[in-house]
């Protein structure tokens, strides 16, 4: 799991604490719970197995009452409201078997079916592990707020990237700068490595579900507002760094280096650096790779012990062939040691962890 979703957005702080009815950690349990009771018991897990002795190590410090309610308000529906929420959401034609099973799927939101007599089922204990994670606070999100929530997850995501690269060495680490009149706003964060500046640009929107089936033109759109808006703010940027403006200058954003670019996305936008994908987009003169948030957390822990990542992406945006390729899968041809720890993710899956003893919850 990627830690990004540590720094919660405005959507999980009061006022707008109806995304989750309880701090993550304690859906995360939860969620592990019905997920031990699922592998256990051929998917099922039992109402009545609350109050069983087996859970009173966590029952004395998290009332069975508050697991009860996470279970219903957080993780299950019952069969009539899964069916309404799949003909809600699924645009997908019914009459399109080849496509039907990328589809949008309710388990996704409420994975685990409510029963009758207190009864629960756990089709896919996969998705259920789904929605404890970042992606299903985003399906929550979405679901309790609308499209705003794409503000929140921005300014979130934007902010983890730049505590990633804080870990890995670098001279200097410049955040988003406005400049000129009307006020404009170059790529999300500077990053000087020696003798390179990186230009890193930040976009969390994810992929339509037409574009995740296959559609040209909604998958060439989808691009464009995404991977070729951050090229373009890649190019202004490093356009600007030639004759820089007075705030580029107070900054203290070195001139007369060598650029390259790095897009980060939310989630993985597969293939986007092969011919496949990167003839929809305009070409860019300046390099540029796109790694997802869980990749760029894995080339930070490389950086760490190993080649900075101004190295990594220099070897792979030089050469034809691995250019095409995933910038995480060039980057590991070429440095296959094992990479070490994230110290940010580690820090991240201790929060989530569960932590007793101490003072039962109310």
């Amino acid at each position: 799991m990627t830690a990004w979703a540590q720094l919660l957005p405005a959507c999980l702080l009061p006022p707008r604490s109806k995304v989750y009815s309880a701090a993550p950690w304690l859906n995360s349990l939860a969620a592990w719970l019905l997920l031990a009771s699922a592998l256990n018991n051929h998917g099922w897990f039992y109402d009545e197995w609350i109050d069983a002795p087996q859970l009173a190590e966590i029952t004395a410090h998290i009332p069975a009452a508050t697991l009860r309610r996470l279970i219903v308000t957080v993780f299950a529906a019952n069969l009539p409201n899964l069916r309404r929420d799949g003909r809600k959401l699924n645009t997908t034609p019914r009459n399109d078997p080849q496509r039907e099973r990328f589809a949008y799927n309710p388990l996704a939101n409420r994975p685990v079916v409510a029963m009758s007599q207190g009864r629960y089922l756990v089709p896919s204990p996969l998705l259920l592990l789904r929605r404890a994670s970042p992606t299903g606070i985003y399906y929550a999100a979405l679901d309790a707020l609308g499209p705003s929530i794409g503000n929140d997850l921005d300014a979130a995501l934007e902010h983890y990237v730049g505590r990633q690269l804080a870990q890995a060495s670098h001279e200097a680490l410049i955040p988003e700068i406005a400049y000129g009149q009307p006020q404009r706003r170059t790529v999300d964060w500077f990053m000087v490595i020696g003798e390179v500046v990186l230009l890193i640009e930040v976009k969390a929107p994810r992929l339509t579900e037409a574009a995740r089936l296959g559609d040209d033109e909604a998958l060439a759109h989808d691009l464009e507002r995404t991977i070729g808006k951050a090229r373009q703010q890649i190019e202004r940027s490093a356009a600007l760094m030639a004759l820089p403006p007075p705030e580029l200058t107070a900054a203290g954003l070195p001139v007369g280096l060598a650029v390259c670019g790095l897009i980060v996305t939310l989630e993985p936008y597969h293939l986007v650096q092969s011919g496949l994908v990167d003839d929809m987009l305009r070409s860019t003169a300046v390099p540029t790779s796109v790694v997802s948030i869980h990749e760029l957390e894995q080339l930070v822990a490389l950086a760490r012990n190993g080649p900075d990542l101004g190295q990594q992406l220099a070897q792979v945006q030089q050469d034809l062939e691995l250019s095409t390729w995933g910038t995480l899968s060039a980057v590991r041809h070429v440095w296959p040691e094992p990479v070490g720890d994230n110290p940010i993710v580690i820090a991240a899956g201790e929060e989530l962890a569960w932590h007793p003893p101490g003072p039962p919850l109310d």
